[in-house]
């Protein structure tokens, strides 16, 4: 069970990785009880394009703070992580011809 040090930790990870970026793609899985009937299809719609203006926390709820509504709220209850995809690693540009 995650403690609120272990939440603090996923939120400043997740606002050094989103702070002041769009959102590109998000996903849902569809699970009757986390998401109270949201379709992950219109879940994803909502958020895609959003800028991510802040990570914020209470307790072991987590939420984004979006440039606009809606703010999508997570609960670390007995088990909670985020998996956020950067998308494909780019190789350094070597300065060779």
């Amino acid at each position: 069970m995650p403690e609120l040090p272990e939440v603090e930790t996923a939120r400043r990870r997740a606002e050094h990785a989103l702070g002041g970026r769009r959102i590109a793609a998000a996903t849902l899985a569809p699970d009757p009880i986390v998401s109270r009937g949201l379709r992950p299809a219109r879940f994803a719609a909502a958020l895609r394009g959003r800028l991510v203006v802040a990570v914020r926390r209470r307790g072991k709820h987590l939420w984004l703070e979006l440039d606009r509504r809606p703010w999508p709220l997570f609960h670390f209850g007995m088990t909670g992580a985020f998996e956020i995809d950067r998308g494909p690693a780019r190789a350094p540009a070597s300065g060779r011809s």
